[in-house]
C-alpha cells in the first residue's frame, strides 16, 4: 500500500506567531480566518493563544536559533509563509531574524538598527527632511555652553525606552545640572529635547513594497502634570484638515525611504505646534503600536476596517485589501485612560452610568485593588480604560461626557 498523499493533497500553510499572550490572540485569530494553520511560540504554557493554533512551541520568542532549531526537528510537513509579532525591541528583532531565515515578508535587520537609538534615528531622519523638537548634546564643552544658554522647560527620555517610562521634564537649570549630573558617564542614554505643549496625533500605517499608507490619524492627550506624558485619551477622526493628513502621510514615506521599511506596520507620534507649519516628529517605531488603537478604536470607528487580517496579509506576501487612504470614518470614537497615583491601591471602580450610555464600546480595569502603582511607572501603571462612540452627526457631546465619566471613577488609596 502507498503511503504517498492524495493527488488533491496540499501542505499546509503556516503563519509563525511569536508570542501566544492576548495581545497576539487577535492576529492569530485574524490568520486563521485567512486559512492559515498557526504555529505559536510562547515561554508560558497557559497563554490563551496555544489553544487557538494547530503547533504549540514553548520557547521565549528572543530566541531565534532554538526556534528554527525546534522547527526543523519537528515541522514534518508544510511551509512557514509569514511571521508576525505584535510586540516591540527584540521581540522585533527575532521577527526579523525569523522571516529571513524561512524567506517572508517583513521586517530586516538592517531596517530595525535605525530605530535602535531615538537620538540616532531623530539626527538621521533630520537629514532627510524631518523636523522635530530642538534636541541637546552636552558632550564638549561647547555644547554645554549652548545648552546653558537656552531657557527650557527640557524633557528628557531613555534613547531606547517604551511606554513612556522614564521620561522626565525638567523645569529650569537647577532641575536640568542635576539630572544631566546624574547621568554622568551614561550620558550616551538620554536625549534631551525642548518641551513643546502643543495638539499631538498618533498615525498608524502599513508599508507595501517600501509605500507608505495610512490607516488612521488620531488625536492623542498626555498628562500635563504627574504622571507625566501618560496617554490619556485617543480619538478619532482627527481634528487635523485632509490636506494636513496627506502632509502627515508624505512624511512618512519620507520616514520608510529613509529607514529603507520595505514590509511592516509603522506607527508615529507628531506635535504639530504651528498648523502653518509641518507638524514635529516625536518618535516613530517599526510596530502596531498599541493603546487599543488596532483593537478597539478601528473596527469602531471603520466599522468593517480589519487592521490584523491586513497585517497577516502583508507578511505573508498577499496585498492588504483594507488599508485605506485617509478618510472620514463612521463614528467618533474616543478611548480613555485613567492615571494612577502613587501608593497602595484600595478602591477603583466605573459608575454604573458607563454602561448605559448608548455608545459604550468597553470598560476594562488595568490594576486591581491590593496592587501598587507609581508615579514613574509610565503608562504601564495606568489604572483603567473605557471607549464611547457615537455617529459622526451626533459626536458633538461625546469630548465632555467621557471626561465627566472619567471624573466619576471611583479612586481610593491607601494613606502612606
Amino acid at each position: 500500500m502507498s503511503n504517498s498523499p492524495p493527488l488533491d493533497f496540499a501542505p499546509p500553510r503556516y503563519f509563525l506567531s511569536l508570542g501566544a499572550g492576548p495581545n497576539q490572540v487577535p492576529l492569530i485569530h485574524a490568520a486563521r480566518r485567512l486559512g492559515y494553520e498557526v504555529i505559536a511560540v510562547d515561554q508560558d504554557l497557559r497563554a490563551p493563544g496555544f489553544s487557538e493554533a494547530t503547533i504549540q512551541v514553548q520557547c521565549s520568542i528572543l530566541r531565534p536559533g532554538q526556534i528554527i532549531r525546534l522547527l526543523d526537528e519537528n515541522l514534518v510537513e508544510g511551509q512557514i509563509v509569514g511571521v508576525g509579532c505584535r510586540s516591540f525591541g527584540r521581540a522585533n528583532l527575532s521577527a526579523a531574524l525569523l522571516s529571513r531565515h524561512f524567506a517572508t515578508p517583513g521586517l530586516r535587520r538592517s531596517n530595525l538598527r535605525f530605530f535602535r537609538n531615538k537620538r540616532l534615528l531623530k539626527r538621521h531622519l533630520e537629514k532627510n527632511g524631518l523636523r522635530g523638537p530642538r534636541s541637546y548634546r552636552w558632550r564638549s564643552e561647547g555644547e554645554r555652553d549652548h545648552l546653558a544658554a537656552s531657557k527650557g522647560p527640557w524633557v528628557a527620555r531613555p534613547v531606547n525606552g517604551h511606554g513612556k517610562l522614564g521620561v522626565a521634564l525638567l523645569h529650569d537649570q537647577d532641575e536640568l545640572t542635576y539630572y544631566l549630573e546624574k547621568q554622568g558617564a551614561d550620558r550616551g542614554q538620554a536625549l534631551l529635547e525642548d518641551y513643546i505643549q502643543a495638539p499631538e496625533i498618533t498615525v498608524m500605517g502599513m508599508v507595501h513594497g517600501g509605500r507608505f499608507r495610512t490607516i488612521t490619524i488620531t488625536d492623542k492627550v498626555t498628562s500635563q502634570e504627574e504622571p507625566l506624558f501618560v496617554e490619556l485619551k485617543h480619538s478619532c477622526p482627527t481634528h487635523i484638515s485632509m490636506p494636513m493628513q496627506k502632509r502627515v502621510s508624505e512624511l512618512m514615506q519620507k520616514i520608510v525611504d529613509a529607514t529603507r521599511l520595505m514590509t511592516g506596520p509603522i506607527v508615529a507620534e507628531f506635535l504639530w505646534p504651528d498648523p502653518s507649519k509641518d507638524p514635529l516628529l516625536v518618535e516613530c517605531f517599526p510596530e502596531t503600536g498599541g493603546e487599543l488603537l488596532a483593537d478597539e478604536l478601528l473596527p469602531a470607528a471603520y466599522d468593517q476596517q480589519n487592521y490584523f487580517e491586513d497585517f497577516v496579509r502583508l507578511h505573508t506576501g498577499e496585498i492588504p485589501v483594507g488599508v485605506p487612504t485617509p478618510q472620514r470614518p463612521a463614528h467618533r470614537v474616543i478611548i480613555r485612560f485613567i492615571a494612577q497615583r502613587e501608593g497602595l491601591l484600595e478602591e477603583l471602580t466605573f459608575p454604573e452610568e458607563i454602561q448605559e450610555h448608548p455608545g459604550f464600546l468597553f470598560a476594562r480595569y488595568l490594576k486591581r485593588p491590593g496592587e501598587r502603582t507609581s508615579l514613574t511607572g509610565g503608562n504601564n501603571d495606568r489604572l483603567a480604560v473605557f471607549a464611547l462612540r457615537a455617529p459622526l452627526a451626533e459626536s458633538s457631546h461625546l469630548d465632555s461626557e467621557v471626561e465627566s465619566l472619567a471624573r466619576r471613577v471611583k479612586i481610593r488609596y491607601a494613606r502612606p
